[in-house]
């Protein structure tokens, strides 16, 4: 099957043959690609990512009435865009005119479940699995009671204070058994800030008359299914019970929830072109912020003693998490297989390599990559965590290494994605845009040296 991917405000969105996109849709699709000149994937990719195709590309999108959120992003490269975190800015809806403009930060004045009901929270930046780039996970993970291994126990989820749901996106997931639905809803205070909560289900009556009065639009990938609803405005009062999280047969031990401020200064990531911006406009990419920053003193002070980190401060990594770990003129942060054009979900997960440290404790460093680098045990990515060490070859300090041409190692037990096996990892880091790469099993050696590596770049 061919998709066409239709570029708007840094991003390219998919019109799929056979997805419920629109009757219209499926209906011209041909017609779209003879305007466009192409006859693929690969070249429709090719003709919207060209600037004097913008224009073109743009019409022809808003043509088919996609709008953003309702369809899944693609990068233009080998940079991944963000799955969890599809909005940003709070300027993607028709209806923020009638929302305030923001005073202060203390939008939030109720916890976002019972004190009993949550036993941590979990820093912004986690890499674990396919999330394999900190800015991937933007958002901080409210960790609830365990039920069993893989499932928690039923948790009421509720408004945090007087906001507006803007969007809101049913998922749906027929990979198992429990065809597990859930939805991410994206809600705002005010003009300038925007917040999400993921996985809850069961949502109030409230909103349920909300979205069962709007057609919405559908994509289907596989076992998955996104049902989006946009323009919305949907008033919840501060404590008003939104729906629930967790429960039996959903396989979720947390609820995440997620923020974006404009009026923050943009993340220094050293990529900044607008194949790698995740979010509608881009402003989740430069702008994730700490939600739990967003609550009156006493309810901050609360979350924050939930945070499930060690040693905060450590390499610059806030009690919160950050995003964004960049370093310029050193090995640390995150980097794109150069040619690599696999993709999940509009991601190109398996590409991707971080070389930074932990969002659990600062102290470790962590190198989470892809399929393209590690084995394929079942997952798109996973890591290796490893103790940094000033000096030599091995496990060294990531900020430490500069484009010195010297072969480095890293090596530990392959978690997530791997079976408990040691690997290792080695680089060259040959100029400030270049890293040569390649995986091992076992343990470094004294002298480490590359064997067929791979190229990534930022």
């Amino acid at each position: 099957m061919v998709a066409i991917y239709l570029k708007s405000q840094g991003e390219l969105h998919t019109l799929i043959p056979g997805s419920n996109n629109s009757s219209q849709s499926q209906a011209n699709y041909g017609q779209i690609m003879q305007e466009l000149g192409c006859n693929s994937q690969s070249s429709c990719m090719q003709v919207c990512s060209k600037p004097e195709n913008a224009s073109k590309c743009q019409q022809i999108f808003q043509q088919f009435g996609a709008s953003h959120g309702q369809s899944e992003s693609y990068s233009q490269s080998n940079q991944p865009n963000n799955q969890d975190f599809a909005m940003a800015g709070n300027n993607g809806n028709t209806n923020t005119a009638s929302l305030p403009a923001c005073q202060g930060n203390a939008f939030f004045d109720h916890l976002p479940t019972d004190t009993n009901a949550y036993t941590g929270v979990e820093p912004l930046g986690h890499m674990n699995g396919e999330h394999v780039l900190p800015d991937q996970a933007d958002h901080v993970y409210i960790n609830m009671v365990p039920a069993t291994n893989s499932s928690s126990q039923l948790t009421t989820v509720y408004a945090p204070g007087n906001v507006t749901l803007l969007q809101a996106v049913k998922k749906s997931d027929y990979s198992n058994q429990s065809n597990v639905t859930d939805y991410l809803l994206e809600f705002s205070p005010c003009k300038s800030v925007i917040f999400t909560y993921d996985h809850i289900r069961n949502l109030n009556s409230h909103i349920m008359n909300a979205l069962n009065g709007q057609t919405p639009t559908c994509q289907q990938g596989g076992v998955h299914q996104s049902c989006t609803y946009a323009n919305l405005s949907v008033k919840l009062a501060s404590g008003e019970k939104i729906g629930t999280a967790g429960g039996s047969n959903t396989f979720s031990l947390a609820f995440d929830f997620g923020g974006a401020d404009i009026r923050t200064k943009p993340l220094a990531f050293i990529d900044t072109s607008p194949s790698v911006q995740t979010g509608v406009t881009g402003n989740s990419y430069f702008h994730a912020v700490c939600p739990l920053d967003y609550f009156t003193p006493s309810l901050k002070n609360a979350l924050y003693s939930k945070l499930t980190i060690k040693n905060a401060g450590a390499n610059g990594i806030p009690r919160c998490g950050t995003t964004m770990q960049d370093l310029a003129g050193t090995v640390q942060g995150n980097w794109y297989h150069q040619g690599s054009s696999q993709s999940y979900q509009g991601l190109n997960i398996q590409g991707s390599l971080a070389i930074v440290h932990s969002n659990l404790d600062p102290t470790m460093g962590v190198i989470s990559a892809g399929i393209d680098l590690f084995p394929n045990n079942g997952d798109l990515g996973a890591q290796i965590v490893f103790t940094p060490q000033t000096s030599g070859y091995i496990n060294r300090e990531p900020s430490q290494i500069k484009p010195d041409g010297h072969v480095y190692c890293f090596d530990g037990q392959i978690i997530s994605g791997g079976n408990g096996e040691e690997g290792h990892v080695n680089i060259q880091f040959t100029n400030t845009t270049t890293l040569k790469v390649n995986y091992g099993a076992g343990t470094c050696i004294a002298n480490p040296m590359l064997t067929n590596p791979l190229t990534y770049i930022r």
